[in-house]
């Protein structure tokens, strides 16, 4: 399985083994699921259905591996299934290909703000409205006193 899993920060995708025609999960009515472990079992994956019985077989899994610096924080994955309702158990089984799960790894960098970097925004956004209202309050302050120089002069 290791030749199968995701090589860090590189786009691919790997091909599982197909489940073998003869196997009793292929016949099952009964659910076949599998679960994934991700950087020493810190991240696992819920049970996926690999076939569910009724004739829905997974096709696909996109898996998109959210890191930050050498560090994987979160794993996503979203399944694709191929529906073979109807054929199972007929004459038609020897006609089915039994699909391959393709396994598709993608990488994103988490984009994080850092503590010092929120508080030196919030610092500069402070200093800028402290700046703007200290200016806005002296030109107010300003028109009152020629408002009332005017005045003044007026009544004299």
């Amino acid at each position: 399985m290791a030749k199968d899993a995701p090589l860090y920060a590189k786009k691919r995708a790997v091909t599982l083994r197909p489940i073998p025609k003869d196997s009793e999960i292929w016949t099952s009515k009964y659910p076949y699921k599998i679960s994934f472990s991700f950087a020493d079992d810190q991240l696992l994956t819920p049970w996926i259905t690999v076939t569910d019985g009724t004739g829905q077989l997974l096709r696909s899994i996109y898996f998109t591996f959210i890191y930050s610096g050498v560090h994987i924080t979160q794993v996503k994955y979203v399944t694709e299934y191929k529906d073979v309702t109807g054929l199972i158990g007929g004459d038609k089984d020897e006609d089915i290909a039994i699909p391959e799960v393709v396994l598709r790894y993608r990488w994103e960098e988490e984009q994080t703000i850092s503590p010092e970097s929120g508080f030196s925004l919030l610092l500069i956004l402070s200093f800028t409205t402290s700046i703007v209202f200290i200016i806005t309050v002296c030109l107010k302050y300003y028109h009152l006193i020629n408002l009332s120089l005017s005045f003044l002069q007026f009544l004299q």
